[in-house]
């Protein structure tokens, strides 16, 4: 039985100084009413998340925080967020990260030991 296991997801990253003041921009790209921002305590300790939140809310673009991201999060961890994202009604996830987060929480339980569904 092979262990090799494909994760792929057509993600777009962009970084950099000053790339946060082209946020709002990419929400609106996305067509997005309501974003979801997820971060850890360090993004929020170095003032990230205020930078983020800034052109969010002159662009008056509707967002959550998830501010509770771990490293190597458990399953549990990944829920909370799923469950707040649900909650709080945010959208904006193209196709592929559908799938993505689909795979992810299949290889995550496969890794666990777990059956892959309940």
């Amino acid at each position: 039985m092979s262990h090799v296991r494909t994760f792929e997801i057509p993600t777009v990253m962009k970084h950099g100084l000053g790339s946060l003041s082209s946020l709002a921009d990419e929400v609106k790209a996305l067509g997005m009413k309501r974003a979801l921002v997820v971060c850890g305590a360090g993004i929020i300790g170095a003032g990230l998340l205020e930078q983020a939140e800034s052109p969010l809310k002159a662009a008056n673009i509707s967002y959550a925080v998830f501010d509770r991201v771990v490293p190597n999060p458990s399953l549990a961890k990944v829920d909370e967020g799923t469950e707040l994202y649900q909650s709080k009604e945010c959208d904006g996830h193209r196709e592929g990260h559908r799938r993505g987060r689909g795979q992810w929480r299949l290889n995550t339980r496969l890794r666990m030991g777990r059956p892959a569904a309940d």
